[in-house]
């Protein structure tokens, strides 16, 4: 089971408080194979509205369209390890913007 959120809400309007233990997006450096990180067992995500997750997906969304205007608009999506974040965490883009929260492939 995993839980859909939308990226409707985009930085700096998610934080009218001016909260500054929230940062705003930033494009992350993209692990490759080899580094431990991509191999570790992620942690489950307890609390799917929570601020870090929000900031998690905002980076994952603009790294991902960072990397799709550099490589000629390839790659529909990013999960949280490939950037360094070992929680059950992706990001969709194929037109329409998903982020799934502790996805599981129950079924093939």
């Amino acid at each position: 089971m995993c839980t859909l959120l939308h990226s409707d809400l985009r930085w700096p309007f998610d934080n009218p408080a001016g909260n500054p233990d929230l940062l705003p997006m930033a494009i992350r450096r993209i692990r490759r194979l080899g580094d431990p990180i991509l191999r570790a067992r992620c942690e489950t995500i307890t609390n799917p509205r929570s601020a870090a997750v929000r900031v998690i997906a905002d980076d994952l969304a603009e790294t991902l369209h960072d990397w799709q205007r550099r490589h000629g608009g390839r790659g529909r999506g990013i999960a949280a390890p490939q950037i360094g974040a070992p929680v059950r965490l992706i990001y969709i883009d194929t037109g329409t913007p998903w982020v799934l929260v502790n996805p599981e492939i129950v079924d093939i």
